[in-house]
């Protein structure tokens, strides 16, 4: 099993302070490894809030989210933070997000604890229907 290293709190700050650019943000998102940026990236405000969607004139654009992708992978190793952090996630109408947030820590959810699963679940329907108003389903 591979051992990972926690990060100090000045390698956090630095790294956090370089994600300005959208490709910064995702290229440190798709690549970060060790779960143990979880709860530093957390207490930061990270994976509290999937993006909105973005109404302009008669056009909706639905950004990605690469936070969740890498709560998804961390899920493995950090299960009840993981579970924890989705539970305070807030809602979004978002559908793109709700597919690439939600769609990804779905297993995390369904191997969790009973309880955690029926708590998030009222928020994935409420998510889905949301969605499938504003989409016109």
């Amino acid at each position: 099993m591979r051992s990972w290293k926690k990060p100090t709190p000045e390698q956090v700050d630095k790294a956090v302070a370089l994600l300005v650019y959208y490709e910064h943000y995702r290229g440190f998102f798709d690549r970060l490894e060790n779960p143990e940026w979880v709860e530093p990236l957390w207490e930061r405000g990270f994976f509290r809030q999937p993006p909105h969607p973005i109404r302009e004139e008669e056009r909706v654009h639905f950004p990605p989210w690469p936070e969740a992708k890498y709560l998804a992978r961390m899920a493995k190793h950090k299960p009840e933070l993981v579970a924890r952090i989705i539970l305070e996630m807030e809602d979004t109408e978002n559908a793109l997000s709700l597919k690439t947030s939600w769609m990804p820590l779905l297993p995390c959810l369904l191997t969790s604890p009973h309880d955690l699963w029926r708590k998030r679940k009222s928020g994935l329907k409420s998510h889905t229907s949301s969605c499938q108003k504003k989409l016109g389903n």
